[in-house]
């Protein structure tokens, strides 16, 4: 969003001292003249007492592919040199300031993908916890919520609304066959333990589900409602993706 491009009277003067509402009304003047390719302009009164502005979006643009295509850009797969070269460029700058704890990241700065033994890596963690690894039969990866991608679309009300129509948003998402093997259907509570936490709060009680993503994922627990499910379901015949156990 541009406000020079959108909504040039709304310019931000470097001389001036603006307040936090001043600077949201013009961005929200500018989101809306960008959305709706200049037919409106709604202020923040108007935000504050209609939630969110909407317009439609051609389906075309929901991909990267269209963007590359009209730019003439070509895919740098699988030999991704651009990477390679901001990773050396990037560990240059940081050793001339004298930073060198950044080298295992730097390291991933590479132009093919390398293979990594992650199952290895949680084993390590269990084990530097005192933990035996061979007590857990799986484990649980974090990761946010697709909907929530970055920090402003936390506090918008109609975010949580299609969070809520997502399958998967809330709770764990579990290999079907490795469901069905522990008798777990979708909307069943399991328990989640922590290799820090103690007795009491060792475990919370997320829902399972299933899901086609090619990965497991946790969506957004709740940790301050623990109780909260989903509709519960039939596994099915979709397919699922392997979970290391």
């Amino acid at each position: 969003m541009s406000l020079e491009k959108y909504y040039p009277d709304g310019v931000l003067q470097p001389e001036r001292r603006y307040g936090v509402e001043e600077i949201w009304d013009r961005a929200a003047k500018a989101a809306s003249l960008e959305a709706s390719g200049g037919e409106a302009m709604h202020d923040l009164e108007w935000f504050k007492k209609h939630g969110a502005f909407l317009a439609p979006f051609p389906q075309d643009r929901w991909y990267l592919h269209t963007v590359m295509e009209e730019k003439a850009l070509r895919y740098e797969l699988p030999y991704q040199e651009r990477i390679m070269r901001m990773g050396r460029e990037l560990a240059n700058r940081l050793h001339e300031m004298g930073v060198d704890w950044w080298e295992a990241q730097l390291a991933e700065y590479s132009p093919l993908p390398g293979w990594k033994d992650f199952p290895g890596i949680w084993e390590a963690v269990a084990s530097e916890m005192g933990k035996d690894p061979g007590d857990y039969g799986l484990w649980m990866l974090t990761t946010r919520s697709m909907q929530y991608a970055w920090g402003s679309t936390v506090a918008l009300p109609i975010i949580a609304e299609v969070a809520a129509n997502v399958t998967t948003h809330f709770g764990v998402v579990v290999n079907g066959g490795t469901a069905r093997s522990l008798g777990i259907a979708d909307g069943d509570e399991i328990a989640v333990g922590r290799f820090s936490a103690d007795a009491e709060n060792a475990a919370h009680r997320p829902v399972a589900s299933q899901s086609p993503y090619q990965r497991p994922r946790v969506h957004a627990l709740d940790r301050r409602n623990p109780g909260l499910r989903q509709p519960p379901g039939e596994i099915g015949d979709r397919p699922m993706v392997g979970v290391h156990p």
